[in-house]
């Protein structure tokens, strides 16, 4: 049998967006930074980092407005 979450353990999709967000400005702060920087293997390598990050963000909101939709629309 499925685990009810209750109301105190569940977290606004808002917030989590808003931190992809965040997360987002980061990521472009990051990659104008490395266009500064000499050594082209150590750009290449934080470069698909950076890029690997921002779409465990992305999965990551899409995963909290699935949650969200579902424990919403439970009875």
């Amino acid at each position: 049998m499925a685990a009810r979450l209750t109301s105190s353990f569940m977290v606004s999709p808002a917030i989590i967006v808003g931190s992809a967000v965040a997360l987002t400005w980061v990521y472009r702060g990051a990659m104008a930074e490395l266009l500064t920087g000499e050594d082209l293997q150590e750009i290449t390598g934080r470069r698909e980092l950076y890029r690997r990050f921002s779409r465990m963000s992305e999965t990551l909101v899409e995963v909290a407005e699935r949650i969200w939709y579902a424990a919403v629309k439970e009875p």
